[in-house]
């Protein structure tokens, strides 16, 4: 979808405009009391602040695709985009 997005602006001349996909893993919102997953050391529970910090990050350094973690990018491309 972001692909075909950009494809549009950059179409119509607004190829100033960047485009930035995150793609966060489990969150710690306080929607659920514990939450857990089962391998914590490959995809931990993130923190709203570090998810935020690093989405930030990513929209400066005008990355096209993050993945937080990112050691869950290349699990992403082995599910497919």
């Amino acid at each position: 979808m972001m692909e075909a997005l950009e494809y549009e602006l950059e179409r119509y001349g607004h190829d100033y405009i960047r485009l930035t996909t995150i793609c966060p893993m489990a969150i710690a919102t306080g929607m659920f009391k514990k939450p857990v997953t089962r391998f914590s050391s490959i995809l931990p529970i993130l923190t709203p602040e570090y998810t935020a910090e690093k989405a930030v990050e990513a929209i400066l350094g005008e990355k096209s695709l993050v993945t937080i973690p990112a050691s869950t990018y290349y699990a992403f491309y082995l599910v497919g985009k």
